[in-house]
Parts: C-alpha cells; sequence; structure tokens
C-alpha cells in the first residue's frame, strides 16, 4: 500500500512581520528628490545657532581688564608662550599689534586665544564660560560651547 505525500519539502510558514512587510512596501509613497538649495538658503550646522549679542563685547564692557590678564597669561602659557616666541613657526596663530593671539574656528572665524589661568588666580574661562551661559540661557552644553566657540 502506497502512502501519498503531498510534497517531500516542508512548507515554511510566513511570519506575521513579512506580511506587514510587503503591505507596507506595496503602499509605500514614491521616493521624492529634494530640489539642491543655494548655500544662503542652507546653512551649516556653526551658521544655524543662535548668534546672539557679541560675547567678547559683554566680558570687556562687564571686566575692562580682562585684556590684559589675557595678554599677561599668555607668557605663562606652555603654547601661547612659544607663540610669542616664534610667531612664524605656528600658522594656525596670529599675533596682532596689541599683543593679542588669534586664530580660526570651524566656520573661519577670528577667535581669540585664551591662556590658561595661573592657579592662584581666577579662571578667565571659567568668566567666559559663566558670561556665555548668562547670556544664551539654559539651552544645554552644546549651545553654550558652540555660542563661546564663534569668539574664543
Amino acid at each position: 500500500m502506497w502512502i501519498r505525500r503531498e510534497s517531500a519539502r516542508l512548507k515554511e510558514r510566513r511570519e506575521q512581520r513579512e506580511v506587514e512587510a510587503e503591505e507596507l512596501e506595496i503602499h509605500r509613497e514614491p521616493d521624492v528628490e529634494e530640489p539642491e538649495l543655494p548655500k544662503a538658503d542652507n546653512p551649516t550646522i556653526l551658521e544655524s545657532r543662535t548668534k546672539g549679542p557679541d560675547l567678547r563685547v559683554e566680558i570687556h564692557e562687564g571686566d575692562p581688564t580682562f585684556l590684559e590678564d589675557i595678554k599677561a597669561w599668555y607668557h605663562e602659557d606652555p603654547l601661547f608662550k612659544k607663540v610669542l616666541e616664534n610667531p612664524k613657526h605656528h600658522p594656525r596663530f596670529s599675533v596682532t599689534e596689541d599683543g593679542l593671539i588669534w586664530t580660526t574656528n570651524l566656520n573661519d572665524e577670528a577667535v581669540l586665544c585664551i591662556p590658561r589661568s595661573p592657579k592662584d588666580k581666577r579662571s578667565l574661562r571659567g568668566a567666559i564660560l559663566e558670561q556665555g551661559h548668562h547670556t544664551v540661557g539654559h539651552f544645554g552644553p552644546q549651545r553654550t560651547a558652540d555660542y563661546i566657540r564663534r569668539w574664543y
């Protein structure tokens, strides 16, 4: 007596997720190409961040000795001391006639270099951070850092 088999192969059971994926693919909307925007209408991340008032003006008006402290502490900072001694060996930096050291940020804007403060003195970087936070508000560390990097 012969037993008849329908198939020698095992029939695979389709999972529900496969059925749903096929249905979604059938009803998917076609991809639409977005037009390329001109540079002015398509800002970079740095350009799109909140501009805010010039932080250098905010700090310098609040503390008239701020720039003098920066110049004095350049000579105690290991990096900036080398830049002042031989500016031609450090092309990323430029030293102005008034003795300040400048470089550029990621957005090609001139930014003032801030030296490390001596341990027994007040922190210049802390003063900048405090003023930047006060100006921008409570939008988180990334936004405050982006704002400060526009000038320092």
